[in-house]
């Protein structure tokens, strides 16, 4: 029985190793076709840093406009208008100036006891 089990192991791992070797070779020959009509790999090093600029920019900008949304909703129904416009400049402003969210982090949970662990999905702020 150890015999047929450990022969159904191999042929499981053969088969990945398999299907390693065929996604790699069909990388292989999309690039081959690539450079074939000219395009360097450098062109695409280019290109993928380009796209990746480009997709950080706008999933920065979604998350900011998502997080400005919700404090203005929860704010709102305890604050005045007013106030919340002002909180919303202040924390635009420290966005702007901020270099290292780790030291930003660290002051948050120095000077207020809160540690903000967005690793952890159910419970985000964590207080001392």
């Amino acid at each position: 029985m150890a015999g047929v089990r450990s022969i159904k192991r191999n042929i499981t791992k053969n088969k990945y190793a398999y299907l390693k070797d065929k996604e790699k070779l069909s990388i292989i020959n999309q690039k081959a076709e690539i450079f074939r009509n000219g395009i360097t790999d450098k062109d695409l090093k280019e290109e993928f840093q380009r796209g990746y600029g480009a997709g950080w920019s706008d999933g920065r900008e979604r998350l900011y406009k998502e997080v400005f949304a919700a404090i203005c909703l929860v704010m709102e129904e305890d604050f005045e208008n007013d106030v919340i416009i002002d909180l919303l400049h202040a924390i635009d402003q420290r966005v702007q100036i901020s270099i290292d969210v780790q030291e930003d982090l660290d002051e948050v949970f120095d000077r207020i006891g809160v540690k903000l662990n967005f690793k952890n999905t159910i419970d985000r702020v964590e207080v001392k």
